[in-house]
């Protein structure tokens, strides 16, 4: 275990036996963050010595993976949308799928000027991808939770897009200012079933924030909210981009339906799972 080589292989044997299924993978990067390099530099150089204090911290957190906390956890960074991240336990770890949902988004606002409502934002990570590749948008970055928006502003510095963003504490719309209409409305919500939530990998269900998952008893309840809740705000004619659990869109629209939306299309993830509905207002 003195070289990188051996490092990986004793992180990776005990990844393996704790059923963690990206064993080497997940050896890699957590070494790779220890020595503060990427993994790149690490395939290099398998035979570069590794001493004895880097071994020991790369061993403790080669054992909280093993007990299932997150990779991005422990390194404290992520990838979403081929941009870079921090990442830790204040919001949800941006995954693939969401990809989807923010370059819809970036694709309906391209280079117009427009004003962009990132509803539940979390680690901030659609409002940055947004701001990044539609350089005349403004958002409103909102979330009930004081601790991802703290995070949602680190990252918004970490990539020079913070005097693009309105960052706001917010209950839903509770918080949000109505007389400054939104041309875009995009969220991904909490939708797992309450019930469900048991049912969860312990990754997910012992690390991520439980308020950030639970969509209530059917996994509707914040779709409801944003149906009725986003009218009064959303320009006419303006964009409602909308994350589903891969079952629900269905219920999503007909929840949308009985308010003042329509054209509704449904995306579709790289699995081709229903993944993301989209509506505009007034179009009946």
């Amino acid at each position: 275990m003195n070289d990188i080589r051996g490092a990986v292989r004793a992180g990776a044997d005990l990844l393996k036996r704790a059923g963690i299924t990206s064993y080497i993978l997940d050896a890699r990067l957590i070494l790779a963050h220890t020595l503060d390099k990427n993994t790149e530099w690490l395939l290099s150089r398998p035979e570069y010595f590794v001493d004895s204090d880097i071994r020991d911290s790369y061993m403790r957190s080669i054992t909280e993976r093993a007990a299932g906390r997150p990779v991005q956890y422990i390194t404290g960074k992520c990838e979403f949308y081929s941009i870079p991240f921090y990442a830790d336990e204040r919001a949800l770890i941006p995954r693939p799928d969401t990809e989807l949902l923010a370059g819809l988004v970036i694709e309906a606002v391209g280079d117009t000027a427009m004003h962009i409502v990132d509803m539940g934002t979390g680690s901030g990570c659609i409002a940055v991808a947004v701001c990044m590749h539609c350089k005349n948008a403004r958002v409103t970055a909102a979330d009930i939770s004081l601790d991802a928006l703290s995070l949602a502003e680190k990252n918004a510095a970490l990539h020079g897009v913070s005097d693009m963003i309105a960052f706001v504490s917010s209950d839903l719309f509770n918080g949000i200012d109505y007389t400054y209409k939104a041309d875009v409305i995009v969220s991904n919500p909490p939708y797992i079933n309450t019930g469900d939530i048991n049912l969860l990998s312990d990754s997910v269900r012992l690390y991520e924030p439980k308020t950030a998952l639970d969509g209530g008893d059917d996994g509707l309840h914040f779709y409801r909210r944003i149906a009725k809740e986003s009218c009064g705000l959303l320009k006419e004619n303006g964009r409602l981009f909308l994350e589903t659990g891969c079952e629900q869109a269905k219920d999503v629209i007909n929840i949308l339906s009985g308010y003042p939306y329509g054209g509704f299309d449904i995306k579709r993830d790289l699995s081709g799972r229903d993944r993301v509905v989209c509506c505009t207002k007034g179009h009946m």
